[in-house]
């Protein structure tokens, strides 16, 4: 039996710039069911009559996509286990004192190599700001009185999905420490998510060409910002000799143009949204457009266990 059909159904509640993106997330796929404006009138009860009706009740996980979103790498000392949660807590306050939305993930990687490590443990920590659409969908999905499973960021729970999808598409047999993941959302941001030796390292979501409809110009804009994207990996220590794979989710007649116009030494792959999650193992259902990356991104999501 497909692992699929082991998969919790949950209600995704995307969070945007632009709207909420209302999702139902079954073994048998992925249904956008409603998009709200933050504008709309009566918000918080709109979208909890769709959570608690036409979702049925089934618990919500809410992720959040919107463009800001703030990370940053910190070394936590090595104390006692008593006192490592207080030392954390104290730590991520004084990183984003401004931001009562914050969370730390532990990471595998040391500080410093061989001699030169530090004692301690590395984490990212994350944090986004109490803003009017984050306290709207969190009262809306309070009032739904359906169970919340969890509030989620897109690319922290995005790089584990990168890291299954490199290796199955390397059979394993790759080595290279770093995989980019290029997808656009339906809400014309393109959403880049890099990993290194399978943890998530960067991310960057900026507006390009809304659709493919143009395809010269969809490639201008994605390949400029791969580009902008591997300046950055220049500082976190990135080397060619590293090894690079790139995992672009699109149609395949514009995928095969952004092979022409990539001119970093890297491993290609052009996927569509089906063909990542045929890989993954998940079904997809119906869906109308194969070369948008949010929706993979909801089923995986939506079907994690734990986050």
């Amino acid at each position: 039996m497909s692992l699929s059909f082991l998969a919790p159904s949950r209600t995704v509640l995307l969070i945007t710039d632009d709207a909420l993106l209302i999702f139902s997330v079954t073994a048998r796929g992925v249904r956008l069911v409603d998009t709200v404006p933050w504008a709309v009138d009566n918000f918080e009860a709109n979208v909890a009559a769709v959570v608690s009706k036409e979702c049925g009740g089934k618990p919500v996980l809410i992720l959040n996509d919107m463009v800001e979103q703030h990370y940053r790498k910190e070394r936590i000392p090595k104390v006692s286990v008593m006192d490592k949660a207080n030392v954390l807590q104290r730590k991520l306050m004084v990183a984003f004192p401004n931001y009562p939305v914050r969370a730390a993930l532990p990471l595998k990687e040391k500080t410093g190599k061989g001699d030169k490590a530090l004692p301690g443990s590395v984490y990212i920590f994350a944090a986004v700001p109490d803003t009017d659409p984050f306290k709207k969908t969190m009262g809306a999905a309070r009032r739904s009185l359906a169970p919340i499973a969890g509030f989620c960021l897109l690319p922290v729970e995005a790089a584990g999905m990168v890291k299954i999808l490199a290796k199955k598409l390397t059979k394993g047999k790759d080595k290279s420490k770093w995989t980019v993941f290029i997808g656009q959302h339906q809400s014309g941001g393109l959403r880049q998510v890099v990993v290194k030796n399978g943890e998530l390292a960067l991310t960057r979501m900026t507006p390009i060409v809304e659709s493919d409809d143009d395809p010269a110009k969809w490639v201008a804009d994605v390949s400029q910002e791969f580009k902008a994207t591997m300046s950055y990996l220049g500082r976190f220590g990135y080397d060619v000799s590293d090894g690079l794979n790139v995992i672009l989710i699109s149609n395949p007649s514009v995928g095969e143009m952004m092979e022409e116009a990539i001119d970093t030494p890297c491993h290609y792959y052009n996927l569509t949204s089906q063909d990542a999650a045929q890989l993954l193992g998940m079904s997809l259902g119906r869906q109308d457009h194969l070369g948008y990356a949010d929706i993979l991104h909801i089923a995986w999501s939506g079907r994690k266990a734990s986050f």
